[in-house]
């Protein structure tokens, strides 16, 4: 745990070097993580907790070398949409490997990580939906 609190102060638990700043922005209310001289073992999800009940839906850091498989952003990381309203999820996979490509594939869709599969796009853009899943998605 990193904690950043209203006089300034930090602290950190051991496994947190000083390679991790915390830092606040007052004018904006944002509060800052940054991590310096990334590593492998940094690959992780980091999320925000504010007055000890306030937490953030967290972000994914993945931290790659050129040897290893790419990895997958997703966006947007949040969002809210009134009722009746459309709204659009990315994931796209990146690689430090300039000569990576996807010739063959299959992308699931999960409402939560290890949730049923509700949506799948095969090679050649063919669908398969979920029961209850309807052209809607």
């Amino acid at each position: 745990m990193l904690a950043h609190y209203p006089n300034g102060d930090i602290s950190r638990s051991r496994e947190f070097s000083e390679r991790f700043q915390l830092s606040r922005n007052v004018s904006s209310n944002s509060f800052i993580l940054t991590i310096r001289e990334l590593q492998l073992r940094d690959t992780n999800t980091y999320i925000c907790q504010i007055w000890g009940t306030v937490f953030g839906k967290g972000t994914r850091r993945n931290v790659t070398n050129q040897d290893t498989w790419p990895v997958l952003i997703q966006s947007p990381e949040a969002v809210t949409v009134p009722e009746g309203g459309t709204v659009t999820f990315h994931c796209d996979l990146r690689s430090s490997n300039v000569d990576f490509t996807v010739d063959i594939y299959t992308v699931h869709w999960h409402h939560s990580r290890g949730g049923p599969v509700l949506l799948t796009h095969f090679t050649g853009d063919s669908v398969s939906r979920s029961k209850g899943f309807s052209e809607q998605f």
